[in-house]
């Protein structure tokens, strides 16, 4: 499971067949992003990706929290840039 705070706007992204062909499509993380269940030796990807033409300043930054359910859990730092808005003056 994959866990979110709304820090960043996030989206995972998927290989789609579509009218023009294949192609990436870009879905909204959702707070909360359930995983089906892995066997031992299993592999699985997911593609997470900072949408910044949506964000609102020039930085940010959230925490991911991975878990399987079962006790083990992950926080993944994300930080992201957006080269054209201003940063602020300090």
């Amino acid at each position: 499971t994959i866990g979110t705070g709304q820090g960043l706007p996030l989206v995972y992204s998927i290989r789609a067949i579509t009218d023009t062909g294949p192609r990436d499509v870009d879905t909204d993380l959702p707070p909360l992003h359930p995983f089906g269940t892995l066997e031992p030796g299993a592999r699985a990807s997911f593609r997470l990706k900072v949408s910044r033409d949506r964000m609102s300043s020039p930085t940010g930054a959230t925490l991911l929290k991975v878990s399987n359910g079962a006790g083990a859990l992950v926080w993944v730092p994300v930080n992201a840039q957006r080269g054209d808005l201003s940063s602020p003056s300090q």
